[in-house]
């Protein structure tokens, strides 16, 4: 089986090795975003490495575009987050001062001087506060000259790959919507950006694709993409690269497809290619994917934040829902707030509920909480409607409709294809059923047997 699901199969030790020896260093855009983000020594060590390598680096257009397009606002928000530790570092010192103080009474350490130590405390907060200030400036100075850029400009002259035309960017539109409705990787999980911005990461992949089509050589993709139409996720914990991306890349191109997180390409540099990684370097980039990564999962939480369930009941209550959450649990409760606060105008409305305004407009408020909560009720009334007749609409088509499940948690229509039928055949049947779906509805067609 593993010649049939390569994808399946993590490679053995000599294979990898044999990958390491001839492949292409691809990497994506988040990478190099990443470089603002370092010390000055683990970015340094970082270019020095990549820099060891550079006939082989590449960077797909699409990659290079996204840089440049975010490379502003990553800076902005660097700056940003100096301030933030600036407040921080405030709020430290003024309660350890209040500690120091209150614990440092005369009579109860009369050794001890109090003004001394609060005078060391406040000079050394005031360094540390100095040294902010000065990370903030050389933050913004980037704005106007980049010298993070200058040497990423070096590392990759001549390795940035070609744009795609507007007609090939059209195909590749018409292409993505068939693949994202099967779930084929990767991009799907980016169709909430709408437009043409949902097909970034399908673009870069048919790049990559090409790129190993015209060379005849392996890719390595060093990504931080944390999305699971890159990775194969089970419970939280990265298996590896999605299997599909590997089967492709070597039914597409004949080649291997491999991907890399930078901390762990960092430290696999020193096991084939003998390069020399500093533990120090690859702590600060595993960190700071961690905290990536631990900054995404709280955001699935939104738009109710840190209120608790209980809050949630307390709100669908006073909303004319006490009767139906009777017995329910309180994440139930939340689950149905957060259920009906998915767009921008619900979202809006209970921000304002959550922020405390006056009775008055509480009382003016709840109504329209009602209406969005009652309007969510109608779209799940119809799709049992439309679930009844998913099955005869098939039919008429030709299709096998084995099953079709409703998740409401993620307002998602799973429906189930049998068979290999054509594409043009699996087009008109989404259309039509798209054409059936209550707005803020997602269709996902799954075909097992292909």
């Amino acid at each position: 089986m593993k010649n049939i699901f390569p994808g399946h199969y993590r490679p053995t030790e000599n294979k990898f090795r044999q990958l390491w020896d001839s492949c292409i260093f691809a990497l994506d855009a988040n990478v190099l975003l990443n470089l603002y983000r370092y010390s000055p020594t683990t970015r340094k060590e970082f270019l020095s490495i990549f820099g060891g390598i550079s006939d082989r680096v590449w960077i797909p257009h699409q990659a290079a575009l996204e840089y440049q397009e975010n490379r502003l606002p990553v800076i902005r928000q660097q700056a940003d987050a100096y301030d933030q530790m600036k407040k921080q570092l405030v709020k430290n010192e003024d309660d350890l001062k209040k500690l120091l103080k209150s614990s440092l009474q005369p009579g109860r350490h009369p050794d001890v001087a109090v003004e001394p130590v609060l005078k060391a405390v406040r000079d050394v907060f005031g360094r540390l506060e100095e040294q902010l200030e000065k990370n903030k400036k050389e933050q913004l100075d980037l704005l106007d000259s980049d010298d993070i850029r200058q040497a990423i400009d070096r590392l990759v002259e001549g390795r940035v790959g070609p744009a795609y035309s507007p007609e090939r960017m059209g195909e590749i539109a018409k292409e993505g919507k068939i693949r994202y409705d099967r779930g084929i990787p990767p991009g799907y999980l980016d169709t909430e950006k709408g437009g043409v911005e949902q097909y970034g990461d399908l673009v870069m992949w048919f790049q990559l694709l090409d790129k190993a089509r015209e060379s005849n050589k392996s890719i390595i993709l060093v990504n931080d993409e944390k999305k699971e139409d890159w990775w194969q996720v089970v419970k939280d914990q990265t298996i590896g690269p999605q299997p599909k991306l590997i089967e492709e890349m070597r039914r597409e191109a004949e080649v291997s497809f491999y991907m890399y997180r930078a901390d762990r390409f960092m430290q696999s540099m020193t096991d084939y290619l003998k390069r020399t990684v500093t533990s120090d370097a690859i702590n600060e980039i595993r960190d700071i994917r961690k905290l990536d990564e631990k900054d995404t999962r709280s955001r699935k939480r939104e738009p109710l934040g840190y209120f608790s369930g209980a809050y949630a009941r307390a709100l669908l209550e006073m909303a004319g829902q006490r009767e139906p959450l009777g017995y329910f649990s309180d994440a139930f409760a939340r689950a149905l707030l957060e259920k009906a606060m998915r767009d921008e105008e619900r979202n809006a409305l209970i921000s304002r509920m959550l922020n405390k305004p006056s009775t008055l407009e509480r009382v003016h408020m709840l109504p329209k909480l009602e209406s969005a909560l009652l309007a969510r009720a109608e779209a799940d009334a119809a799709m049992e409607s439309i679930m009844g007749e998913v099955e005869q609409m098939g039919s008429r088509l030709g299709l096998d409709v084995p099953s079709a499940d409703w998740n409401m948690a993620t307002r998602t229509l799973f429906v189930t294809i049998g068979g290999k039928p054509d594409d043009a055949t699996i087009e008109t049947f989404r259309e039509k059923l798209i054409e059936r779906l209550p707005k803020g509805t997602t269709l996902a067609l799954r075909f097992p047997e292909m």
